[in-house]
């Protein structure tokens, strides 16, 4: 399993400013690379505008979920490299936690195929 530690408010402002967004169906991806030597950070945030608490909780439960399974299946050959941010749309809380993984297995083949190779050392 991948360990992320995870982002504070500051961190999370950046990353929202000034990272890669990837939309899909049921969330929003945001990304930034990180400094070489720092591990990647994950938080999982949803909007005030989604509702009650209640549902806000739910829809981050299941993107973590989603998030587990992947991370389960594809290792931590991405993760290491970026801060990633999962943001709940009104459309996660419909989803199931497999669905939110397909999504995120195809935003992150989209952030690989967007992502330059590593510059060779001189």
């Amino acid at each position: 399993m991948v360990k992320l530690t995870s982002l504070n408010s500051q961190n999370i402002a950046a990353v929202l400013k000034s990272g890669r967004r990837y939309p899909s169906r049921s969330l929003l991806v945001f990304v930034r690379r990180v400094d070489a030597g720092r591990q990647g950070r994950l938080a999982v945030i949803a909007p005030k505008r989604l509702g009650l608490a209640v549902r806000r909780n739910r829809c981050k439960r299941l993107l973590r979920a989603g998030f587990a399974q992947v991370a389960r299946e594809e290792g931590s050959s991405i993760y290491d490299n970026y801060d990633i941010i999962l943001m709940a749309t009104e459309r996660t809380d419909q989803a199931s936690s497999l669905q939110l993984a397909d999504e995120l297995k195809r935003v992150f083949a989209k952030l690989v195929q967007d992502t330059p190779p590593p510059a060779e050392g001189n």
